[in-house]
């Protein structure tokens, strides 16, 4: 096996616009100059004040159409899950999904690796999974699977804290201020019902991980068929270790799955996701 480059990138277009332009053009000269064989998008296209509209997919698409190199993009939150507002619902973000699949994922109107496979072309149960897509590429087996942030666009329930008044929580961070107990206070939020941290859609969520579980065993398949050396699982949202369970209940069933993956494969697995907006390079996984 031969050592090689690829390029993971996301959170592209968050940049006001007088500086987005000179963004984008640093970001080509980057890659262009690399020694990539290929490139990852690893979502969010467009910050979240930007429209959800085909207009702005179609900006998206251009700068895409840029690159010298080939490139895999897998959809982030802003792109759909976040799409929410009072004017078109909470449903609306399978709508949007939709539109993505077309514009990204059929059309194939940029250069991307030829040699990919896509859950829609094998799969008689997930048909519209276009977007999860694998390939393998010098003895290593990669895999997008669609993952967004913000709660993998899943229901989350309310928290026990929930319900205090603000005057005590304001105090209890204050008693506490330093310790632990005060640190873990902070990542667990405070939900109120009908919140954006507290919407989702259960039904959107639960048939997509269950596609998405079908995928990650499809890799490890063509991996373990191929003797691939390492297998790279490459999507979105960030799993949010660092909340409790029942804050990350998006998540949850991913990491049993690729947990379960990794006891099969029994070889190297990288995960690489966006979302945090910093880089992190890190082994949670110690068992």
């Amino acid at each position: 096996m031969e050592p090689f480059e690829f390029i993971a990138f996301g959170h592209t277009q968050y940049s006001v616009p007088l500086q987005l332009q000179e963004n984008q053009e640093n970001v080509r000269r980057l890659i262009q100059g690399s020694k990539a064989d290929f490139l990852v998008h690893l979502g969010d296209t467009k910050n979240a004040s930007l429209p959800c509209d085909e207009a702005t997919d179609e900006k998206a698409l251009n700068f895409f159409k840029s690159f010298n190199k080939p490139i895999i993009y897998t959809p982030g939150d802003n792109e759909w899950a976040d799409c929410i507002g009072d004017e078109v619902g909470l449903e609306y973000p399978a709508s949007r999904l939709k539109t993505i699949r077309q514009i990204y994922f059929r059309e194939r109107r940029y250069k991307t690796i030829e040699s990919r496979v896509s859950q829609a072309s094998v799969s008689e149960k997930y048909p519209e999974f276009a977007e999860n897509v694998s390939w393998s590429h010098n003895g290593i087996r990669f895999v997008t699977i669609n993952v967004p942030g913000n709660n993998n666009n899943a229901p989350r329930e309310g928290y026990t804290w929930d319900y205090f008044d603000t005057r005590f929580q304001t105090l209890f961070k204050f008693l506490f201020k330093g310790t632990f107990v005060a640190k873990y206070f902070k990542v667990t939020r405070y939900l109120k019902p009908g919140s954006m941290m507290a919407r989702g859609d259960a039904r959107e969520f639960g048939r997509r991980q269950e596609a998405n579980a079908e995928w990650l065993g499809y890799a490890v398949d063509r991996a373990l068929e191929n003797d691939a050396a390492a297998l790279v699982i490459l999507g979105h949202g960030d799993p949010s270790l660092h909340l409790p369970p029942r804050l990350r209940n998006g998540f949850n069933p991913l990491l049993k799955e690729i947990g379960a993956t990794a006891r099969r494969f029994r070889k190297p697995i990288l995960w690489v996701h966006a979302n945090t907006h910093r880089f992190v390079l890190d082994t949670p996984f110690a068992n």
